[in-house]
């Protein structure tokens, strides 16, 4: 029981850390994307003039979460990146699982690469249809965690681990499960009123 608190408060303060190094920086990186997305939609517009009003009040509802996408992406890369010195070496660690159960060290990294990308998995799945299905999300996740790895591998501030790519997907899989179960909750209460 120990070793779960302590693994709990260890998770805690670190993404506290992390919030405090990068949270500022991210809040004007979600303000660029808030920018790049209102101009790709102010062309939208000219180009299509007769928007629906129900249409342009969905797509102007989620520029919120767009300014939590920008804000999240540069957290992830201050976590994964920025957070990190440079090493003498490149480091590269294929092997599925073999981090798993050495020491408490490797299970809080484990725990963390699954927390990371939970954000991503619900803010995706709110910003575009095709992530509602659970095959692009998991593309995606892949994706962008194989991204993360490569950029660490390439510039030494990491290693290229393949359960950091598992894990990273279970959390995007977990954002994605939490986002459905709410539709299903939603569709289930609005169709008995």
């Amino acid at each position: 029981m120990h070793n779960i608190k302590t693994i709990f408060f260890v998770v805690i303060n670190d993404c506290r850390v992390f919030l405090d190094d990068y949270f500022d920086k991210g809040v004007v990186a979600g303000a660029v994307a808030v920018f790049l997305y209102c101009t790709i939609l102010l062309s939208k517009f000219i180009s299509v003039r007769n928007m629906k009003r129900n249409r342009i009040l969905c797509i102007c509802m989620k520029i919120p979460f767009v300014a939590l996408l920008g804000c999240y992406c540069y957290l992830v890369l201050g976590i994964t990146v920025l957070s990190r010195q440079k090493e003498a070496v490149y480091i590269l660690n294929p092997v599925p699982f073999s981090t798993w159960g050495t020491d408490i060290a490797n299970l809080i990294f484990w725990i963390e690469n699954i927390l990371m990308m939970i954000p991503l998995g619900i803010l995706l799945y709110i910003l575009w249809k095709p992530f509602r299905k659970l095959g692009w999300s998991l593309l995606f996740g892949f994706f962008f965690s194989l991204s993360i790895e490569c950029i660490q591998l390439c510039s030494r501030r990491g290693k290229f681990e393949t359960d950091d790519i598992m894990n990273n997907v279970v959390g995007m899989v977990i954002g994605f499960l939490i986002c459905k179960g709410v539709d299903r909750v939603l569709s289930f209460v609005c169709s008995s009123k």
